[in-house]
């Protein structure tokens, strides 16, 4: 009985941490203050970090409430500032990713549209063999080649800031929305158009891999088992009623018609080899 009451707690536990995100509010948000946030610092000499430059991969499941803060100058909001340089959303409302490369030029990959408000999604930037990568939904957007190679940069605490811009002169351009499944790789994961994972798991390529589900607490834990963890200030937890997730392909014979992320897990019916056969007769 003891055990069956223990197993019973753990897996309440389990479904509990997954309704958990964690919310970035720039409701009250000041000029040049710090506003909600994650940093990871102090690791602008580990060589797990400074090997990025070979090879690298952002990715995270994002709703957003609303695109730039109009009480900045420019109006852009962070998910990642810091390791490539800045991930945005930018005036326009469209995902953007701003890169220097190692002869200091700008390089920049950015959407055609504006990004949806109050849908999650999953986004990432990808970077290996001097090709940088940006995706929207598993959809390639775009790619550009970077002759000189991807230069690393980091914010005010020697790292990466998450939700927010760090520099030394202030914390800038927040974001307002929910943040979940943070991974880092250390190779370009992907390199053309993918079905994303809602639920990704840590494997050998894991640098870091904050799943934000904890529900409690100021620190984002780090499940790849490298001991990164995130320091988290003024964000809060909430509860989220995640949306379903299955095939959401119509055809398919496994279409799930209350799913709104797919999974990847379409099925097709196999209908067979025909041909048309011609006797004369008709």
């Amino acid at each position: 009985m003891k055990k069956t009451l223990i197993l019973l707690t753990s897996i309440f536990n389990l479904i509990l941490s997954d309704n958990y995100v964690l919310d970035f509010d720039r409701s009250d948000a000041v000029f040049g203050g710090e506003n909600d946030n994650i940093i990871l610092g102090g690791i602008s000499n580990n060589p797990t970090f400074t090997d990025l430059a070979d090879g690298y991969t952002f990715e995270c499941w994002v709703n957003l409430q609303g695109h730039g803060w109009t009480g900045n100058s420019t109006a852009h909001a962070y998910l990642i500032s810091g390791i490539a340089n800045g991930f945005i959303i930018d005036d326009y409302g469209q995902l953007h990713w701003a890169f220097l490369d190692n002869n200091d030029e700008v390089h920049r990959l950015i959407t055609s549209y504006q990004f949806p408000l109050n849908e999650w999604r999953h986004v990432a930037i990808a970077y290996e063999d001097n090709i940088a990568y940006l995706f929207d939904n598993g959809n390639l957007v775009e790619s550009v080649n970077v002759p000189n190679g991807l230069a690393l940069n980091w914010s005010a605490d020697s790292g990466f800031s998450v939700g927010i811009a760090h520099w030394q002169n202030g914390w800038w351009h927040p974001i307002d929305g929910q943040l979940e499944n943070i991974r880092i790789s250390n190779y370009a994961r992907y390199t053309s158009s993918f079905s994303p994972s809602y639920n990704y798991e840590s494997d050998e390529n894991t640098v870091l891999l904050w799943k934000l589900n904890e529900g409690s607490g100021s620190i984002a834990n780090d499940s790849s088992g490298n001991g990164f963890h995130g320091n988290i200030s003024e964000a809060n937890w909430m509860v989220y009623n995640f949306p379903n997730i299955g095939c959401t392909d119509s055809i398919a014979s496994n279409y799930n018609s209350d799913a709104t992320i797919d999974d990847g897990s379409c099925e097709y019916p196999n209908n067979g080899d025909y041909n048309l056969s011609f006797d004369g007769d008709d």
